[in-house]
């Protein structure tokens, strides 16, 4: 996946990546992601989100592909390409 987005973009083709998610926009993001409506003990991708948000405090976490070659050395650089989550 290429970073977190409004709506799954294999099935939407409007929706929108996010580029970062911070205290400001959490709310309105989580209640923007929809479910995919199966089991995922992970918790989908809000619930992933809440767990940084709890756990990995003033960390800068990248959401990003990186199966697509050059991703992780943008990601280390300036500019980064996925989503962007950095609570305080």
């Amino acid at each position: 996946v290429d970073g977190i987005f409004t709506d799954d973009p294999r099935k939407n083709p409007r929706a929108k990546l996010v580029k970062t998610i911070g205290n400001k926009n959490l709310q309105r993001i989580l209640s923007s992601i929809k479910s995919t409506g199966r089991d995922d003990v992970t918790g989908e991708m809000k619930g992933k989100i809440l767990s940084i948000q709890k756990n990995l405090r003033r960390k800068e976490i990248i959401i990003s592909n990186g199966l697509k070659p050059g991703t992780l050395l943008k990601a280390l650089g300036q500019n980064p390409v996925g989503t962007i989550l950095q609570f305080v």
